[in-house]
């Protein structure tokens, strides 16, 4: 839960584990199953849609500390960081039923660690082992003694999630 009680599921793993192919399965169920999600996708490279020469470009240059753009169908915000930690991006979904989050391995929300072992990267999930919740992995690797789920099966993974999130679908 963040401090708007909306309830945040994380997925990390090591690069390639299908961390983003699994999450986006699990959204898609939980949104099949009548939920509203909301999606934090953490980068650790700079980005910047917004670009040299454009009207949101010019609004930003010109002081303002957010730029929405809004289409027909979807809408965009520009803002500047203010909070670089996970709580800053949380707060912009609080509206939602459940906030599903890819990254932010620091963060102290609890996680589904991603595991394949063809990939491996066991190793890395010591320090952060105390927020994972469950392992969606492909074998019996040694892993923390946490539930194990399916990684090829989303309806698992999705039904946990709805559980340890304390979720009401229908």
């Amino acid at each position: 839960m963040n401090e708007n009680n909306v309830p945040v599921i994380g997925f990390v793993g090591v690069q390639n584990s299908g961390k983003t192919t699994l999450a986006t399965k699990v959204v898609a169920e939980l949104t099949r199953r009548g939920l509203r999600v909301g999606v934090v996708k953490h980068t650790h490279h700079f980005f910047d849609l917004d670009k040299k020469g454009k009207d949101s470009w010019k609004y930003t240059q010109a002081g303002a500390e957010a730029v929405v753009l809004a289409g027909d169908a979807r809408l965009t915000m520009f803002a500047k960081v203010v909070d670089p930690e996970l709580s800053g991006s949380l707060a912009l979904l609080q509206d939602k039923d459940v906030i599903v989050v890819e990254g932010y391995t620091r963060s102290s929300h609890d996680r589904i660690w991603v595991y394949r072992s063809a990939i491996g990267g066991e190793e890395k999930i010591e320090p952060y082992k105390e927020n994972i919740v469950a392992v969606a992995c492909d074998d019996n690797s040694p892993l923390p003694k946490v539930p194990r789920l399916d990684i090829d099966n989303v309806e698992e993974v999705t039904d946990f999630v709805v559980r340890h999130c304390g979720l009401k679908t229908v």
